[in-house]
């Protein structure tokens, strides 16, 4: 009987949820204005370890882990910024952290949750806006985030729904990654 049951429509993830989620644990003001570890960001790793919900930040000379970073459930995948100094790691359960590569160790310094699935992120590196930006896309509910780049402040969402490019059909669920 339940099997015919048509399944409940996910919940909504609008800007007052987005919103409820940011965290700035430590403000621009507050983090240090040069770097002041010994990582060689030119070849720095990144790796998930997605059982233990961490990432391994890797010295690519040495191949020695340099630290190890508590970034949540099933990291997907782990962005550079424009400039080296922040590391953008985002979930399968739509948290994305940003870590300041400067500080000594590394930390996150701020948080966001943008859906309740997603898969990427990337951050502004056009000349003239690096850093500045940071986007990243949700599976559900199908829509992208745009922040503020140093602070993950969610600055626009946008929805995908809509037409599809070739057949001009609507599709309720775009997947965004």
């Amino acid at each position: 009987r339940y099997l015919l049951n048509d399944p409940a429509q996910p919940p909504e993830f609008g800007m007052k949820a987005v919103k409820a989620t940011w965290k700035v644990s430590v403000p621009v003001d507050k983090r240090p204005t040069k770097k002041l570890n010994k990582l060689d960001i030119d070849n720095l790793f990144a790796v998930t370890l997605r059982d233990s919900g961490e990432v391994a930040l890797i010295d690519g000379n040495s191949k020695k882990i340099e630290y190890i970073l508590n970034t949540g459930y099933a990291v997907h995948i782990s962005r550079m910024s424009a400039s080296g100094r922040y590391l953008y790691p985002i979930g399968r359960d739509a948290k994305l952290n940003l870590v300041d590569l400067w500080m000594d160790p590394p930390q996150t310094v701020a948080e966001i949750k943008i859906g309740t699935e997603a898969r990427s992120v990337e951050t502004s590196k056009f000349k003239g806006y690096e850093d500045k930006l940071a986007i990243a896309g949700a599976y559900w509910p199908p829509q992208y985030v745009i922040m503020d780049g140093a602070t993950l402040e969610p600055l626009k969402i946008e929805s995908t729904r809509g037409m599809t490019y070739d057949e001009q059909e609507y599709h309720p669920e775009p997947r965004v990654a």
